[in-house]
């Protein structure tokens, strides 16, 4: 797979461990992760869910980026073959807070994927403040 960064003059992403667009190339294959969230499965909750952390965004924030490469690594994959972060959150400035903690976590493998941040009402269960889709491909 070959990757160019497409930024604009002002490189405005740099800053924040994030490039404006990709150009991906010599692709053969894609992985799409459905939204992730800070839970794990327990039969006796609702929904068989059961949410870990509640209220700290942070510590979720910490968990999904595990599962993350717990999931990249199930598909012969790495934090290197991600293209593309959607990142859902209730709170958008606390979320900005933690920010630090996901671009040590790209940083860490020199990648700058593109992501969205995207400030929502509520997401799929009480107390879920974090929730991010990833695209990824080799």
């Amino acid at each position: 797979m070959k990757r160019t960064a497409i930024n604009l003059d002002d490189n405005f992403g740099a800053s924040i461990e994030m490039n404006q667009g990709q150009l991906v190339e010599d692709i053969q294959g894609m992985l799409f992760l459905a939204g992730q969230i800070s839970a794990e499965r327990d039969d006796t909750a609702p929904f068989g869910i059961k949410l870990l952390f509640e209220g700290d965004q942070r510590q979720q924030l910490i968990t999904i980026l595990k599962k993350i490469d717990r999931l990249l690594e199930a598909a012969g994959m790495t934090r290197k073959n991600i293209l593309h972060l959607r990142i859902f959150t209730v709170d958008v400035q606390g979320f900005l807070e933690h920010y630090p903690i996901y671009m040590d976590w790209v940083k860490a493998v020199g990648i700058r994927p593109t992501n969205t941040l995207i400030g929502v009402k509520e997401l799929a269960l009480p107390g879920v403040l974090l929730e991010i889709e990833v695209q990824a491909a080799r």
